[in-house]
Protein backbone atom coordinates (compact mmCIF):
# COMPACT_ATOMS: atom_id res chain seq x y z
CA UNK A 1 0.00 0.00 0.00
CA UNK A 2 1.46 3.39 -1.03
CA UNK A 3 1.30 6.63 0.98
CA UNK A 4 -1.62 7.92 -1.07
CA UNK A 5 -3.71 4.83 -0.40
CA UNK A 6 -2.80 4.83 3.28
CA UNK A 7 -3.68 8.51 3.67
CA UNK A 8 -6.95 8.04 1.85
CA UNK A 9 -7.82 5.04 4.03
CA UNK A 10 -7.16 7.09 7.18
CA UNK A 11 -9.34 9.96 5.95
CA UNK A 12 -12.22 7.67 4.94
CA UNK A 13 -12.08 5.81 8.26
CA UNK A 14 -12.04 9.09 10.19
CA UNK A 15 -14.93 10.44 8.17
CA UNK A 16 -16.91 7.23 8.65
CA UNK A 17 -16.45 7.41 12.42
CA UNK A 18 -17.61 11.02 12.45
CA UNK A 19 -20.69 10.32 10.39
CA UNK A 20 -21.59 7.29 12.51
CA UNK A 21 -21.22 9.39 15.66
CA UNK A 22 -23.36 12.15 14.12
CA UNK A 23 -26.03 9.62 13.14
CA UNK A 24 -26.11 7.96 16.55
CA UNK A 25 -26.53 11.27 18.37
CA UNK A 26 -28.67 13.36 16.06
CA UNK A 27 -30.30 11.19 13.43
CA UNK A 28 -33.21 9.66 15.28
CA UNK A 29 -35.51 10.15 12.33
CA UNK A 30 -35.16 8.35 8.99
CA UNK A 31 -34.96 11.59 6.97
CA UNK A 32 -31.93 12.77 8.96
CA UNK A 33 -30.23 9.39 8.55
CA UNK A 34 -30.74 9.60 4.79
CA UNK A 35 -29.29 13.11 4.73
CA UNK A 36 -26.27 12.01 6.74
CA UNK A 37 -25.60 9.05 4.42
CA UNK A 38 -25.84 11.39 1.41
CA UNK A 39 -23.28 13.75 2.93
CA UNK A 40 -21.00 10.80 3.77
CA UNK A 41 -21.16 9.40 0.22
CA UNK A 42 -20.51 12.82 -1.33
CA UNK A 43 -17.46 13.47 0.84
CA UNK A 44 -15.98 10.00 0.22
CA UNK A 45 -16.26 10.50 -3.54
CA UNK A 46 -14.71 13.95 -3.22
CA UNK A 47 -11.75 12.46 -1.37
CA UNK A 48 -11.00 9.86 -4.08
CA UNK A 49 -8.20 10.79 -6.46
CA UNK A 50 -9.27 10.66 -10.07
CA UNK A 51 -7.15 7.58 -10.85
CA UNK A 52 -8.55 5.55 -7.97
CA UNK A 53 -12.12 6.63 -8.70
CA UNK A 54 -11.65 5.42 -12.26
CA UNK A 55 -10.41 2.00 -11.09
CA UNK A 56 -13.22 1.43 -8.64
CA UNK A 57 -15.77 2.36 -11.28
CA UNK A 58 -14.34 -0.12 -13.75
CA UNK A 59 -14.87 -3.71 -12.57
CA UNK A 60 -13.30 -6.50 -14.59
CA UNK A 61 -14.39 -10.04 -15.36
CA UNK A 62 -11.43 -12.11 -14.22
CA UNK A 63 -12.28 -15.25 -16.19
CA UNK A 64 -14.49 -15.46 -19.24
CA UNK A 65 -15.29 -18.80 -20.88
CA UNK A 66 -16.01 -18.50 -24.60
CA UNK A 67 -18.23 -20.70 -26.75
CA UNK A 68 -15.21 -22.11 -28.61
CA UNK A 69 -13.69 -23.49 -25.38
CA UNK A 70 -11.07 -20.79 -24.94
CA UNK A 71 -10.88 -18.86 -21.68
CA UNK A 72 -9.83 -15.24 -21.26
CA UNK A 73 -8.22 -14.39 -17.91
CA UNK A 74 -7.81 -10.85 -16.56
CA UNK A 75 -5.85 -9.60 -13.57
CA UNK A 76 -5.78 -6.01 -12.31
CA UNK A 77 -2.40 -4.79 -11.05
CA UNK A 78 -1.08 -1.45 -12.23
CA UNK A 79 2.27 -1.94 -10.48
CA UNK A 80 3.14 -5.43 -11.76
CA UNK A 81 5.98 -5.87 -14.22
CA UNK A 82 5.24 -9.41 -15.44
CA UNK A 83 2.09 -11.53 -15.06
CA UNK A 84 1.28 -15.04 -16.27
CA UNK A 85 -1.63 -17.40 -15.70
CA UNK A 86 -1.00 -21.09 -14.98
CA UNK A 87 -3.86 -23.36 -16.05
CA UNK A 88 -4.08 -27.06 -15.18
CA UNK A 89 -3.53 -29.21 -18.25
CA UNK A 90 -1.42 -26.65 -20.13
CA UNK A 91 2.28 -27.41 -20.39
CA UNK A 92 3.42 -23.91 -19.46
CA UNK A 93 1.97 -20.71 -17.98
CA UNK A 94 0.38 -18.32 -20.48
CA UNK A 95 2.00 -14.83 -20.64
CA UNK A 96 -0.43 -11.98 -20.06
CA UNK A 97 -0.47 -8.60 -21.82
CA UNK A 98 -0.76 -5.36 -19.86
CA UNK A 99 -3.43 -2.96 -21.15
CA UNK A 100 -3.84 0.00 -18.83
CA UNK A 101 -3.05 -2.03 -15.71
CA UNK A 102 -5.35 -4.92 -16.68
CA UNK A 103 -3.34 -8.00 -17.59
CA UNK A 104 -5.08 -10.22 -20.16
CA UNK A 105 -4.47 -13.61 -21.79
CA UNK A 106 -6.60 -16.09 -23.72
CA UNK A 107 -5.89 -19.82 -23.61
CA UNK A 108 -5.88 -22.26 -26.49
CA UNK A 109 -9.11 -24.19 -26.95
CA UNK A 110 -9.81 -26.42 -23.94
CA UNK A 111 -11.98 -29.52 -23.77
CA UNK A 112 -15.04 -29.61 -21.53
CA UNK A 113 -13.54 -30.06 -18.08
CA UNK A 114 -12.70 -28.60 -14.67
CA UNK A 115 -9.47 -26.58 -14.64
CA UNK A 116 -7.53 -25.11 -11.74
CA UNK A 117 -5.57 -21.93 -12.29
CA UNK A 118 -3.60 -19.21 -10.54
CA UNK A 119 -1.80 -16.03 -11.52
CA UNK A 120 1.98 -15.58 -11.31
CA UNK A 121 2.67 -11.93 -10.51
CA UNK A 122 6.33 -10.95 -10.66
CA UNK A 123 7.26 -14.53 -9.79
CA UNK A 124 4.76 -14.93 -6.94
CA UNK A 125 1.69 -17.19 -7.12
CA UNK A 126 -1.55 -15.29 -6.54
CA UNK A 127 -5.13 -16.47 -6.38
CA UNK A 128 -7.85 -14.78 -8.40
CA UNK A 129 -9.43 -12.32 -5.93
CA UNK A 130 -12.55 -12.04 -8.09
CA UNK A 131 -13.34 -15.77 -8.23
CA UNK A 132 -14.82 -17.27 -5.10
CA UNK A 133 -14.57 -20.85 -6.39
CA UNK A 134 -11.41 -22.17 -4.75
CA UNK A 135 -9.84 -25.60 -5.06
CA UNK A 136 -9.67 -27.42 -1.69
CA UNK A 137 -5.97 -27.90 -1.04
CA UNK A 138 -3.47 -28.04 1.80
CA UNK A 139 -0.65 -26.39 -0.13
CA UNK A 140 -1.41 -24.75 -3.45
CA UNK A 141 -3.28 -21.53 -4.26
CA UNK A 142 -5.78 -22.41 -6.99
CA UNK A 143 -9.10 -21.17 -8.28
CA UNK A 144 -11.40 -23.23 -10.45
CA UNK A 145 -12.97 -22.56 -13.84
CA UNK A 146 -15.30 -24.93 -15.69
CA UNK A 147 -15.40 -25.22 -19.46
CA UNK A 148 -18.85 -26.66 -20.26
CA UNK A 149 -19.56 -29.13 -23.01
CA UNK A 150 -22.34 -29.24 -25.57
CA UNK A 151 -24.11 -31.65 -23.21
CA UNK A 152 -23.76 -32.17 -19.43
CA UNK A 153 -20.69 -34.17 -18.48
CA UNK A 154 -20.86 -37.30 -16.34
CA UNK A 155 -19.12 -35.46 -13.49
CA UNK A 156 -21.87 -32.83 -13.45
CA UNK A 157 -25.23 -32.94 -11.69
CA UNK A 158 -28.00 -34.00 -14.07
CA UNK A 159 -31.68 -34.77 -13.74
CA UNK A 160 -31.29 -38.32 -12.40
CA UNK A 161 -31.81 -39.81 -8.91
CA UNK A 162 -29.00 -38.69 -6.64
CA UNK A 163 -27.24 -40.45 -3.81
CA UNK A 164 -26.22 -38.73 -0.59
CA UNK A 165 -22.87 -37.50 0.71
CA UNK A 166 -22.14 -38.01 4.40
CA UNK A 167 -19.29 -36.13 6.05
CA UNK A 168 -17.55 -37.85 8.97
CA UNK A 169 -14.77 -36.90 11.38
CA UNK A 170 -12.54 -39.33 13.20
CA UNK A 171 -9.67 -38.96 15.61
CA UNK A 172 -6.78 -40.65 13.85
CA UNK A 173 -3.68 -42.13 15.38
CA UNK A 174 -2.11 -42.83 12.02
CA UNK A 175 -3.05 -40.24 9.39
CA UNK A 176 -0.45 -37.50 9.82
CA UNK A 177 1.97 -35.11 8.18
CA UNK A 178 -0.45 -33.55 5.74
CA UNK A 179 1.27 -30.83 3.68
CA UNK A 180 1.91 -27.85 5.92
CA UNK A 181 2.11 -29.94 9.10
CA UNK A 182 5.45 -30.58 10.74
CA UNK A 183 6.50 -33.83 12.26
CA UNK A 184 8.03 -32.02 15.24
CA UNK A 185 4.87 -29.99 15.85
CA UNK A 186 3.76 -30.02 19.49
CA UNK A 187 0.52 -31.68 18.45
CA UNK A 188 2.41 -34.82 17.53
CA UNK A 189 4.54 -35.11 20.65
CA UNK A 190 3.94 -37.87 23.18
CA UNK A 191 1.58 -38.87 24.67
CA UNK A 192 -0.76 -37.43 21.98
CA UNK A 193 1.38 -38.48 19.05
CA UNK A 194 -0.61 -38.02 15.82
CA UNK A 195 -4.01 -37.91 17.50
CA UNK A 196 -5.52 -35.51 15.00
CA UNK A 197 -9.07 -35.13 13.78
CA UNK A 198 -9.34 -36.16 10.14
CA UNK A 199 -12.35 -36.41 7.88
CA UNK A 200 -13.79 -38.63 5.20
CA UNK A 201 -16.84 -38.65 2.95
CA UNK A 202 -19.20 -41.54 2.29
CA UNK A 203 -21.46 -41.59 -0.76
CA UNK A 204 -24.53 -43.81 -0.55
CA UNK A 205 -26.32 -44.54 -3.84
CA UNK A 206 -29.93 -43.65 -4.67
CA UNK A 207 -32.30 -45.92 -2.78
CA UNK A 208 -29.88 -46.67 0.03
CA UNK A 209 -31.76 -47.35 3.28
CA UNK A 210 -29.85 -48.10 6.46
CA UNK A 211 -32.87 -50.09 7.70
CA UNK A 212 -32.98 -52.24 4.58
CA UNK A 213 -31.24 -55.63 4.60
CA UNK A 214 -29.65 -55.03 1.19
CA UNK A 215 -25.87 -54.57 1.31
CA UNK A 216 -23.57 -52.85 -1.20
CA UNK A 217 -20.01 -53.23 -2.49
CA UNK A 218 -17.64 -50.39 -1.59
CA UNK A 219 -14.95 -48.40 -3.42
CA UNK A 220 -12.27 -46.60 -1.40
CA UNK A 221 -11.05 -43.68 -3.53
CA UNK A 222 -7.88 -41.83 -2.49
CA UNK A 223 -6.84 -38.24 -3.27
CA UNK A 224 -3.54 -36.86 -4.59
CA UNK A 225 -0.76 -34.96 -2.87
CA UNK A 226 -1.91 -31.78 -1.05
CA UNK A 227 -5.53 -32.62 -1.81
CA UNK A 228 -8.22 -33.12 0.81
CA UNK A 229 -10.91 -35.69 1.46
CA UNK A 230 -13.28 -33.43 -0.49
CA UNK A 231 -11.40 -33.25 -3.78
CA UNK A 232 -12.91 -36.31 -5.41
CA UNK A 233 -16.37 -34.82 -4.90
CA UNK A 234 -15.59 -31.07 -4.93
CA UNK A 235 -14.51 -30.35 -7.59
CA UNK A 236 -14.12 -33.92 -8.88
CA UNK A 237 -17.82 -34.82 -8.98
CA UNK A 238 -17.24 -38.54 -8.29
CA UNK A 239 -20.66 -38.72 -6.63
CA UNK A 240 -22.31 -37.39 -9.79
CA UNK A 241 -20.32 -39.84 -11.92
CA UNK A 242 -21.77 -42.68 -9.88
CA UNK A 243 -25.27 -41.16 -10.00
CA UNK A 244 -25.14 -40.91 -13.78
CA UNK A 245 -23.57 -44.32 -14.42
CA UNK A 246 -26.05 -46.01 -12.09
CA UNK A 247 -28.96 -44.23 -13.81
CA UNK A 248 -27.66 -45.48 -17.18
CA UNK A 249 -27.29 -49.05 -15.80
CA UNK A 250 -23.59 -48.94 -16.64
CA UNK A 251 -22.37 -49.80 -13.14
CA UNK A 252 -23.60 -51.53 -10.04
CA UNK A 253 -24.84 -49.35 -7.20
CA UNK A 254 -22.03 -49.02 -4.69
CA UNK A 255 -20.87 -47.08 -1.67
CA UNK A 256 -17.95 -44.69 -2.19
CA UNK A 257 -15.53 -43.65 0.56
CA UNK A 258 -13.09 -40.76 0.07
CA UNK A 259 -10.79 -40.37 3.10
CA UNK A 260 -7.97 -37.98 3.81
CA UNK A 261 -4.89 -40.17 3.79
CA UNK A 262 -1.37 -39.00 4.59
CA UNK A 263 1.42 -40.65 6.51
CA UNK A 264 5.14 -41.15 6.76
CA UNK A 265 6.37 -43.69 4.21
CA UNK A 266 2.73 -44.48 3.20
CA UNK A 267 2.56 -47.05 6.02
CA UNK A 268 0.53 -44.72 8.22
CA UNK A 269 -1.95 -44.06 5.42
CA UNK A 270 -2.44 -47.81 5.15
CA UNK A 271 -2.97 -48.11 8.90
CA UNK A 272 -5.42 -45.18 8.94
CA UNK A 273 -7.50 -46.72 6.17
CA UNK A 274 -7.43 -50.34 7.31
CA UNK A 275 -7.49 -49.93 11.09
CA UNK A 276 -9.69 -46.85 11.48
CA UNK A 277 -11.79 -45.92 8.45
CA UNK A 278 -12.63 -49.33 6.98
CA UNK A 279 -13.88 -50.80 10.30
CA UNK A 280 -15.88 -47.64 10.99
CA UNK A 281 -17.50 -47.70 7.54
CA UNK A 282 -18.34 -51.38 7.85
CA UNK A 283 -19.91 -50.86 11.26
CA UNK A 284 -22.03 -47.85 10.22
CA UNK A 285 -23.05 -48.67 6.64
CA UNK A 286 -24.61 -51.65 4.96
CA UNK A 287 -21.57 -52.81 2.98
CA UNK A 288 -20.44 -56.24 1.86
CA UNK A 289 -17.23 -56.96 3.77
CA UNK A 290 -15.35 -59.51 1.66
CA UNK A 291 -12.54 -58.89 -0.82
CA UNK A 292 -14.73 -59.55 -3.87
CA UNK A 293 -16.89 -56.60 -2.87
CA UNK A 294 -14.10 -54.17 -1.97
CA UNK A 295 -12.21 -51.96 -4.43
CA UNK A 296 -9.47 -49.38 -3.92
CA UNK A 297 -8.22 -46.72 -6.33
CA UNK A 298 -6.65 -43.30 -6.30
CA UNK A 299 -5.00 -40.54 -8.28
CA UNK A 300 -1.32 -39.51 -8.19
CA UNK A 301 -0.14 -40.05 -4.59
CA UNK A 302 -3.42 -41.86 -3.95
CA UNK A 303 -2.64 -44.21 -6.84
CA UNK A 304 0.68 -45.14 -5.22
CA UNK A 305 -1.06 -45.64 -1.88
CA UNK A 306 -3.78 -47.77 -3.50
CA UNK A 307 -1.24 -50.06 -5.15
CA UNK A 308 0.81 -50.30 -1.97
CA UNK A 309 -2.22 -51.16 0.19
CA UNK A 310 -3.75 -53.61 -2.30
CA UNK A 311 -0.53 -55.52 -3.00
CA UNK A 312 0.21 -55.66 0.73
CA UNK A 313 -3.32 -56.81 1.56
CA UNK A 314 -4.68 -58.82 -1.38
CA UNK A 315 -6.95 -60.61 1.07
CA UNK A 316 -8.93 -57.36 1.46
CA UNK A 317 -9.24 -55.98 -2.10
CA UNK A 318 -10.00 -57.73 -5.40
CA UNK A 319 -10.36 -54.61 -7.55
CA UNK A 320 -7.52 -52.06 -7.87
CA UNK A 321 -7.19 -48.82 -9.83
CA UNK A 322 -4.13 -46.60 -10.29
CA UNK A 323 -4.66 -43.24 -12.01
CA UNK A 324 -1.44 -41.30 -12.80
CA UNK A 325 0.70 -42.91 -10.12
CA UNK A 326 4.00 -41.40 -9.06
CA UNK A 327 7.23 -43.40 -9.17
CA UNK A 328 6.15 -46.64 -7.53
CA UNK A 329 9.78 -47.82 -7.53
CA UNK A 330 10.61 -45.13 -4.97
CA UNK A 331 8.32 -46.55 -2.32
CA UNK A 332 10.08 -47.37 0.96
CA UNK A 333 8.95 -50.97 0.54
CA UNK A 334 8.86 -52.46 -2.98
CA UNK A 335 5.58 -53.89 -4.22
CA UNK A 336 5.46 -57.62 -3.57
CA UNK A 337 4.95 -58.57 -7.23
CA UNK A 338 4.25 -62.25 -6.61
CA UNK A 339 1.54 -63.27 -9.06
CA UNK A 340 1.41 -66.79 -7.63
CA UNK A 341 0.12 -65.36 -4.35
CA UNK A 342 -1.60 -62.14 -5.45
CA UNK A 343 -4.46 -62.21 -7.91
CA UNK A 344 -6.85 -59.35 -8.55
CA UNK A 345 -10.18 -59.45 -10.34
CA UNK A 346 -9.21 -56.14 -11.95
CA UNK A 347 -5.89 -54.31 -11.93
CA UNK A 348 -6.18 -50.99 -13.79
CA UNK A 349 -3.15 -48.79 -14.55
CA UNK A 350 -3.79 -45.51 -16.41
CA UNK A 351 -1.98 -42.25 -17.06
CA UNK A 352 -2.54 -39.21 -19.27
CA UNK A 353 -0.73 -39.08 -22.60
CA UNK A 354 0.63 -35.63 -21.73
CA UNK A 355 1.59 -36.47 -18.14
CA UNK A 356 5.27 -36.27 -17.22
CA UNK A 357 4.71 -39.44 -15.19
CA UNK A 358 3.70 -41.48 -18.25
CA UNK A 359 7.14 -43.16 -18.67
CA UNK A 360 7.08 -44.26 -14.99
CA UNK A 361 3.65 -45.80 -15.47
CA UNK A 362 4.69 -47.48 -18.71
CA UNK A 363 7.64 -49.04 -16.87
CA UNK A 364 5.35 -50.18 -14.05
CA UNK A 365 3.10 -51.90 -16.60
CA UNK A 366 6.10 -53.67 -18.13
CA UNK A 367 7.31 -54.82 -14.71
CA UNK A 368 3.89 -56.14 -13.70
CA UNK A 369 3.43 -58.05 -16.94
CA UNK A 370 6.89 -59.57 -16.63
CA UNK A 371 5.89 -60.82 -13.17
CA UNK A 372 2.83 -62.50 -14.64
CA UNK A 373 0.09 -60.05 -13.66
CA UNK A 374 -2.95 -59.59 -15.85
CA UNK A 375 -3.94 -55.94 -16.04
CA UNK A 376 -5.75 -53.23 -17.96
CA UNK A 377 -3.33 -50.56 -19.23
CA UNK A 378 -4.82 -47.31 -20.51
CA UNK A 379 -3.25 -44.10 -21.79
CA UNK A 380 -5.97 -41.51 -21.28
CA UNK A 381 -6.48 -38.04 -22.73
CA UNK A 382 -5.02 -35.20 -20.68
CA UNK A 383 -2.03 -34.66 -18.42
CA UNK A 384 -1.81 -34.74 -14.61
CA UNK A 385 -5.28 -33.26 -14.34
CA UNK A 386 -9.01 -33.91 -14.14
CA UNK A 387 -9.20 -34.79 -17.83
CA UNK A 388 -7.18 -37.94 -17.10
CA UNK A 389 -8.72 -38.66 -13.69
CA UNK A 390 -12.33 -38.27 -14.82
CA UNK A 391 -11.68 -40.50 -17.82
CA UNK A 392 -10.09 -43.12 -15.58
CA UNK A 393 -12.85 -43.19 -12.99
CA UNK A 394 -15.63 -43.17 -15.60
CA UNK A 395 -14.13 -46.20 -17.38
CA UNK A 396 -12.87 -48.02 -14.27
CA UNK A 397 -16.08 -48.01 -12.23
CA UNK A 398 -18.21 -50.04 -14.72
CA UNK A 399 -15.65 -52.87 -14.48
CA UNK A 400 -16.14 -53.28 -10.74
CA UNK A 401 -18.00 -56.03 -8.94
CA UNK A 402 -18.87 -57.95 -12.08
CA UNK A 403 -19.33 -61.69 -12.08
CA UNK A 404 -16.71 -63.88 -13.75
Amino acid sequence: MNALSAGLGFRVRSLRKGIHLFMSIHCRKLIYRAAALFIYSFLVIALLPCGMAGQTARPIQSHEVHSDGTVTFRYLDTGAKHVEVSVGGLKAPVPMTNIGGVWTATTPQLSAEIYWYYFIVDGQAQMDPLNGVVLPNYLYLNNVVVVPGAAPQLWEATDVPHGELHHHYNKSRYSNEAPGERRDDHRYSEPNHSMEYRDYYVYTPPGYDSKNRHRYPVLYLLHGYAQTAADWTVPGGANFILDNLIAENKTKPMILVTPVCYGWAIDNCSDALLKEILPQVESEYRVLNDRNHRAIAGLSLGAMESLYIAFDHPELFAWVGSFSAGDIHNLPHPLPMDSTRIRFRQLWISCGVNDALLPKNQQLIVDLKEKGFSLTAVETPGAHDWTAWHYSLIHFVPLLFQKD
